[in-house]
């Protein structure tokens, strides 16, 4: 009952805790450690110059969407893709974005969804890592290596300035 009002309440005023953005390896470390043992959900969002801000919020919604409903087993977070290339080929993620990972951090093991990227979807995929219906590999190496980038401000992105060859 107590979990229920909550949720009612979090719902109501929207107050809910953003998706955490991985700008660190100590942001991975802290929100998916070894002795927790939940689902880490990370997300490879396309890069601001492809997605804009517009997207990429979109892409944050249909996350929290998602979060509300398949509940606190799940610790969800992005990063922009293209960032961490090493993580994301061994993970399996050359197929482009966005890209969703379910990541067990006490087994060691991932499943990477293969649906839209729509709240739906994601969470039919993560009902289905509950059940042990996706396929998983293991993680190697561990803990996942994540390089340091600046967070994202918020805002569209201006296209790189091309130099004159003349």
């Amino acid at each position: 009952g107590i979990v229920n009002f909550c949720q009612a309440h979090i719902d109501a005023t929207g107050s809910a805790k953003p998706i955490a953005e991985i700008t660190t390896k100590d942001i991975f470390a802290d929100e998916c450690s070894e002795d927790w043992h939940g689902i880490c959900v990370l997300a490879f969002l396309p890069n601001i110059l492809d997605d804009q801000s517009d997207k990429r919020n979109a892409r944050l919604e249909q996350m929290m969407a998602a979060r509300s409903k398949v509940g606190r087993t799940f610790r969800f977070m992005w990063v922009a893709g293209g960032e961490n290339y090493e993580t994301e080929e061994k993970l399996g993620l050359g197929f482009g974005y966005p890209a969703l990972v379910a990541v067990s951090p006490s087994k060691k093991r991932f499943a990477v969804m293969k649906g839209k990227f729509e709240a739906g979807e994601i969470e039919a995929f993560l009902n289905g890592v509950l059940r042990g219906k996706e396929s998983t590999a293991e993680v190697k190496p561990w803990p996942m290596k994540f390089v340091k980038v600046p967070p994202w401000d918020g805002k569209d992105a201006a296209p790189p300035v091309e130099e004159d060859l003349d």
